[in-house]
């Protein structure tokens, strides 16, 4: 037993608008993504977390209301909101465009070199 159409398109749009609030609050906003070396990890498990939180609340609500419209609407809004944080992601922030296949976010630590260090000489030691 669905809800009413005009209900029905009411919640639906409301659980969009629930999909889109948790994004912006669990994921980085688009620019500062795009602007992060390529295929950065902390963004895709920021976003995969996102994904699932958001997913399982779609489910529910429509499970509760068994209406399949909240489904519907929610899941496009999941969807669409997963690949524009992907696509962000995959952005090469100096050539400003999606490179296939990409570059890997580890990059060659420089070589880092150790000196004796002492505090401090006491200048004024008697000798």
């Amino acid at each position: 037993m669905s809800l009413k159409p005009e209900i029905s398109i009411g919640a639906g749009l409301a659980v969009g608008t629930l999909v889109y609030s948790m994004y912006s609050n669990a994921t980085p906003t688009t620019s500062d993504i795009r602007s992060l070396v390529e295929n950065n990890e902390d963004v895709n498990r920021a976003e995969r977390s996102t994904s699932w939180m958001a997913a399982g609340v779609v489910a529910g609500i429509s499970l509760i209301a068994r209406d399949p419209v909240i489904f519907t609407v929610g899941g496009v809004m999941v969807i669409g909101m997963a690949w524009m944080t992907r696509h962000a992601n995959a952005v090469n922030p100096d050539l400003k465009r999606f490179v296939p296949g990409g570059a890997t976010q580890s990059e060659p630590e420089p070589e880092m070199s150790t000196e004796q260090y002492t505090a401090f000489e006491n200048q004024f030691a008697a000798a």
